[in-house]
């Protein structure tokens, strides 16, 4: 396959509609799903050569975010944010009313409203007190308890695995990581998708990020680091983007 196919998906936004383009390559009906997700100033169509040599085993998405190659600008700037990211991940991954999405370290349910607004059953896992608090008067579901194997196995013994998960700046506050990432192999169903979000050991050195060194911190991750971890705890990753 030489060049993709190539698809428009209309999302909702605050204001009005907005086209959000998309590149797909290899077999349409395979279920091993590669995405390919840019960064800030890049697009989709920057992963052809790699989207051509994994197409013969995957299928290959490649989508450009709002304001990036095919798809439209919003209307709205404010749009960049967290309720955007919500709506277009809904639009893309057809999340609907049989979906399930759990985020790991919830906070104050700040993600998930986003989530619960658009009918999509969702969980949130929370072991601040004073935090999960707060999200359940916003109607989340939240488990106030720590996140790993043993949770994530009754969870799924409940049949609450997850088609996506959410966990945002939490990898490196956890004090056994192993136990943690292989939770979420337990927690998502076969063809769920996880994503996180890390400081980057290689930033913190060459921005001399050194005041995000603390306490709470009980690592400091790079790629490498977390492919390894990851591998060895069930888990692949299909993209990074910073």
């Amino acid at each position: 396959m030489t060049e993709p196919r190539l698809f428009d998906v209309m999302c909702l936004d605050n204001r009005c509609l907005h086209r959000m383009a998309y590149a797909e390559w290899g077999d349409a009906a395979n279920p091993k799903l590669l995405l390919c997700l840019h960064g800030l100033t890049r697009q989709g169509r920057d992963f052809d050569t790699l989207a051509r040599a994994l197409a013969g085993e995957y299928r290959v998405v490649c989508h450009d975010v709002v304001g990036r190659g095919r798809s439209d600008w919003l209307a709205d700037p404010m749009g960049y944010a967290i309720p955007q990211y919500v709506a277009d991940m809904v639009n893309r991954f057809r999340l609907n009313e049989k979906s399930h999405v759990v985020e790991i370290a919830a906070n104050d349910g700040y993600l998930l409203q986003y989530v619960k607004a658009r009918g999509i059953p969702c969980l949130g896992i929370e072991p601040t007190a004073s935090t999960a608090s707060a999200a359940k008067e916003k109607g989340l579901e939240v488990i106030e308890a720590f996140f790993g194997v043993e949770l994530a196995k009754k969870l799924a013994s409940e049949g609450k695995q997850a088609d996506l998960t959410a966990a945002n700046n939490v990898l490196a506050h956890v004090p056994d990581i192993n136990d943690f990432v292989e939770g979420f192999s337990h927690l998502l169903k076969p063809n769920g998708v996880a994503t996180f979000e890390f400081p980057h050991l290689m930033q913190l050195v060459k921005h001399t990020q050194f005041d995000t060194i603390y306490h709470e911190h009980f690592s400091y991750l790079s790629l490498t680091a977390v492919n390894q971890i990851f591998n060895q705890n069930g888990l692949q990753i299909n993209h990074w983007a910073k």
